[in-house]
């Protein structure tokens, strides 16, 4: 599934962060950034595509190995202080890319307007600038609810399996391994509830224009998440901003990573420093 088990790194502070890196001693590094309900390892697949590239993955606060956050800890501002934190710890002298899915890539836009000094290139994938209310409406009525638990390994499996449908047995193995943990009961997620339950609600659209590295903007032609009308604005809000659409739905990171790598290698190539 990737080149090889990643290693394992822990940036101090609070909240502490993990974080996976690979391919190291390459000159420059891409840092990935996932979305809600995920974590570091739903980029295992991409990673063998981004060979020319040190890789970094990064567990948001309150997902994957980091730790929680307090009672409204899980603001954009907070999310944007974890980039922050994994770009410092994990880029080298000329900075980083950062590659952002979703919730992610809100943090990453408002990011990359606040720090454009620490970045050479952005790219941001399947998310609107501004989500309509309901998404997030949905995903506070979830974090509302007490976290699944589900009775055995092969429950965990069968619910990737279902919710990223596609997907090879040892990739839906590992992300049942990584992204659960044995509860009373059975396995529940290893992800704090209250990432859905305080799921920010965004407008980025302004910050747009203070974006000037170059920018990626992403959208799965088969997404029920983004728009190709907001996708297309945000490219265009983006001074360097270009838009790619690409094969595929809001989980094309996952499910088809030829695919996103085919748009992407390009643009980083571009956009790397000389």
């Amino acid at each position: 599934m990737s080149t090889g088990q990643p290693a394992h790194r822990w940036i101090e502070g609070s909240p502490r962060l993990h974080a996976v890196t690979w391919h190291e001693g390459r000159p420059r590094t891409v840092l990935l950034v996932h979305g809600a309900n995920q974590h570091a390892r739903y980029w295992d697949r991409l990673v063998p595509l981004l060979l020319e590239y040190r890789v970094a993955a990064l567990d948001l606060r309150g997902c994957g190995q980091s730790e929680w956050a307090p009672p409204g800890g899980y603001s954009l501002d907070g999310y944007v202080e974890d980039i922050a934190r994994g770009v410092e710890a994990c880029g080298g002298p000329e900075g980083v890319a950062i590659v952002a899915h979703s919730m992610g890539a809100l943090a990453g836009m408002a990011y990359a307007a606040r720090h454009a000094g620490r970045l050479w290139a952005a790219a941001f994938i399947d998310i609107d600038p501004c989500p309509p209310a309901r998404q997030a409406e949905r995903l506070h009525a979830a974090g509302q609810r007490p976290a699944r638990v589900l009775a055995t390994a092969e429950e965990v499996r069968g619910l990737i399996d279902r919710l990223t449908p596609g997907l090879p047995p040892e990739a839906v193995a590992m992300l049942a391994a990584e992204g659960y943990v044995a509860a009373e009961g059975g396995y529940v997620q290893r992800m704090d509830q209250r990432t859905l339950a305080e799921f920010p609600e965004v407008d980025n659209r302004p910050l747009l224009p203070s974006i000037n590295m170059p920018a990626l903007v992403v959208r799965g032609t088969q997404s029920t998440v983004s728009t190709l009308e907001a996708a297309t604005e945000a490219a265009a809000l983006i001074p360097r901003g270009r838009l790619a659409l690409v094969d595929g739905d809001h989980q094309v990171h996952v499910q088809r990573p030829e695919v996103l790598a085919a748009a992407l290698l390009p643009f980083l190539q571009d956009a790397a420093p000389r």
